[in-house]
């Protein structure tokens, strides 16, 4: 999973304070995923990625070189889990 975020983004902080900052979504991410953020304030994004906004989050197949889903916006704990589960259960 790679986390588009910018310095300033308010919806950024939003999801980092109500959802990867929770511990048991932290752990879950981590069982599934293995997190990257990438803080356009310093990075471009690859082509590939098609960052429209931020945040924006790339779900990858376990090669990391294919996209799965990608996800834009801020989200609370139970629908960013529904959304990222999916993708978990069909690559594990």
């Amino acid at each position: 999973m790679v986390s588009f975020v910018r310095e300033g983004c308010h919806y950024c902080h939003d999801m980092e304070r109500a959802v990867f900052d929770d511990a048991n979504m932290s752990a879950w991410i981590t069982s599934c995923f293995v997190p990257v953020k990438v803080n356009l304030t310093y990075e471009k994004p690859p082509f590939a990625a098609r960052v429209p906004m931020t945040p924006t989050f790339v779900l990858l197949q376990p090669d990391a070189k294919t996209i799965i889903k990608s996800v834009p916006g801020s989200w609370n704990i139970p629908d960013f889990k529904a959304l990222t589960e999916s993708v978990c259960e069909k690559e594990h």
